[in-house]
């Protein structure tokens, strides 16, 4: 990945190759790529372990981006998974830790701070809890916010993949400001897909405990080290480019995020 042409790199967590090419923007050019790992960590290690990326400025809602900070050895890392702005101004904030647009609105700043490095924006839609159902904000006890209920067979994984597109569609427009406002060669992409009810072969569910027997609940979300389309196959969308971006590499700087609400937001994403 690091290797690849780009000087902002916007990632969208969980997001699946196939739905995104149904959804895909008409301008630029639509490529399959085969990610390096089924979950967020491994995306991560294994795109950057060993790898010195002091041109790159990485900004991310996903707080598995702190938990693997080691791994990072880039510019600076900014978290987004705490309270945004609006929340702490006294307004309320239904849609949550994956509202994308507290991020893109950072995003936009952080270019004008950071003029002359490699971006990368890690958003987490279509990652759950899901935002949207049908147009209307989905209430925090809703069923369709994650896969909680169609893991028990109460929701139809036709509904949760209409849903999942939604909130797709929902995050591809989210970052159009980002990309209108922003120079350089712009590539969005995704860090690994999500089952949708397709689930795996059963030898692929041994390899993980978290459901013991109940191997239908493997059916839904993504695990490590799965190596099935639906969890590694992954857009690259090339956006069409006039003028690339100078950028340089100097040594890392204080890194912005808290550490305090890691554990809670990565049980809020459905990590246990």
């Amino acid at each position: 990945m690091l290797d690849q042409e780009w000087d902002t790199l916007v990632i969208l967590d969980c997001g699946r190759y196939d739905i995104f090419a149904e959804l895909e923007p008409s301008s630029g050019t639509l490529r399959k790529k085969r990610s390096a790992g089924s979950v967020t960590a491994d995306f991560l290690k294994r795109n950057f372990s060993g790898r010195r990326a002091h041109d790159v400025v990485y900004l991310s809602a996903n707080p598995q981006v702190a938990n693997h900070r080691e791994h990072l050895d880039v510019h600076k890392v900014i978290g987004m998974w705490h309270d945004d702005k609006r929340e702490k101004q006294g307004q309320e904030n239904r849609r949550g830790l994956t509202d994308p647009e507290p991020v893109v609105d950072r995003a936009i700043e952080l270019h004008e701070e950071y003029p002359n490095k490699r971006h990368i924006v890690h958003l987490l839609p279509p990652h759950v809890p899901h935002i949207f159902k049908d147009g209307a904000e989905l209430p925090t006890d809703s069923p369709y916010r994650n896969y909680e209920a169609a893991r028990a067979g109460e929701v139809d994984a036709s509904e949760m993949r209409d849903i999942y597109s939604e909130n797709y569609e929902y995050v591809i427009d989210a970052i159009q400001p980002l990309i209108d406002e922003i120079d350089g060669k712009i590539v969005v992409t995704a860090d690994h897909g999500e089952l949708l009810g397709e689930g795996m072969p059963r030898w692929m569910k041994h390899l993980h405990n978290r459901w013991g027997n109940q191997w239908w609940k493997y059916d839904f979300g993504h695990y490590g080290d799965i190596d099935v389309p639906e969890l590694v196959d992954v857009p690259w969308l090339e956006l069409p480019v006039e003028t690339r971006r100078e950028t340089v590499s100097e040594p890392p700087v204080t890194d912005e995020y808290e550490t305090e609400s890691i554990r809670s937001q990565l049980e809020a994403l459905g990590y246990r």
